[in-house]
């Protein structure tokens, strides 16, 4: 659930008429659409008091913001290591970062970001998330230099915090996280292979 500010709740709230649903539906995902791609601090995704202030906020999140917390408070977000919305990434990924897809092999080939490569950081065992012990060696085997610019995504973000997190401990000083995960690059039309 959505938690807008008193304004955009009587912007709402004056659309919202027989005739006018879809409109009132299609402003309402218009604003938790900004409100989470321009609305979200580097660091955990959370909102920030000033983005919000600039839009004339006076409060909210989204779902996949309060997501991006939880991860926060498991302790799955890196101090200095920026987490990034679907836009940026992919914005990234043209400048020459990498996508690395680290949920499981089985939602890798379900589809994936073009150009994604898959390392799980869990393997899906008799129904079970099991960590994958060859996680870093590989990942240190397919990218060798560790400044290289790696972009992370798992399904809603919080595998690719920790896997983000396993790597910083090794060396690795250019990485990002995906907030939202593949979930939001699908949701919002990104490009998908399979």
């Amino acid at each position: 659930m959505l938690m807008l500010c008193a304004r955009c709740q009587a912007v709402l709230r004056a659309n919202v008429t027989a005739s006018k649903r879809g409109e009132a539906r299609s402003l309402y995902h218009h604003i938790t659409r900004s409100i989470y791609h321009t609305g979200t601090s580097t660091l955990s995704g959370q909102l920030s008091g000033q983005a919000l202030a600039q839009r004339g906020h006076a409060a909210g999140t989204t779902g996949r913001t309060r997501r991006i917390n939880n991860i926060r408070a498991m302790g799955g977000v890196v101090e200095g290591v920026p987490t990034v919305s679907v836009y940026e990434a992919r914005e990234m990924m043209g400048a020459g970062a990498r996508y690395l897809d680290v949920r499981t092999t089985e939602e890798y080939s379900a589809g994936h970001a073009p150009g994604a490569l898959n390392v799980p950081v869990f393997n899906a065992e008799g129904g079970r998330m099991k960590p994958n012990p060859d996680f870093v060696s590989k990942v240190e085997q397919d990218f060798p230099e560790k400044d290289q610019q790696l972009v992370l995504g798992c399904k809603v973000g919080k595998r690719s915090a920790m896997a983000l997190q396993m790597l910083a401990e090794q060396g690795y000083t250019n990485l990002s996280n995906i907030g939202g995960g593949f979930d939001v690059w699908s949701e919002e039309g990104l490009p998908v292979e399979l």
